[in-house]
C-alpha cells in the first residue's frame, strides 16, 4: 500500500512498482519472485496484482528488529526480521536467538519457502 512500511515496494513508486520489480528480480536472478509481503492492507487490486503475477501474499505475524527481538507470537506465524536502517545485522545470532525461543514455546521454525511450496 502507498502508505505502508518501507520494506513494501509499493511505498516508493505504488503498485505500479510490484510487478516491475519482480520482473527486474527476474531478469537480473532468473528466479522470479513468488511472494508478496504484505502489512495486511489489502484490496481487490492488491489481490488481482498478486494473482496476474503468480505470487502469493505472505502477511507476518510479527514484525521485529534485528537489533531489538520480542517474543515471538505465542502460537506461530510468519516473523519478519527488518535490518535497522543503521548498523548491522548477524543474522546467525538473531535466528538462534529466535530458535531458542520457539524451543521453549513448542513452535517449530521452519523457512517460508518449505511453508509456501
Amino acid at each position: 500500500s502507498a502508505g505502508g512500511q518501507p520494506y513494501e515496494t509499493g511505498w516508493f513508486a505504488g503498485r505500479g512498482a510490484i510487478a516491475a520489480g519482480a520482473r527486474a528480480i527476474g531478469r537480473i536472478t532468473t528466479h522470479r519472485p513468488d511472494l508478496m509481503l504484505s502489512d495486511g492492507d489489502l484490496d481487490a487490486v492488491d489481490v488481482s496484482l498478486a494473482a496476474l503475477n503468480g505470487e502469493r501474499i505472505i502477511i507476518p505475524k510479527a514484525t521485529m528488529s534485528c537489533t531489538d527481538l520480542t517474543a515471538l507470537p505465542a502460537h506461530g506465524g510468519v516473523v519478519l526480521i527488518r535490518q535497522d536502517r543503521a548498523g548491522t545485522c548477524d543474522l546467525g545470532s538473531v535466528l538462534t536467538r529466535l530458535a531458542g525461543q520457539a524451543h521453549q514455546r513448542h513452535l517449530h521454525p521452519r523457512a517460508l519457502r518449505s511453508l509456501t511450496a
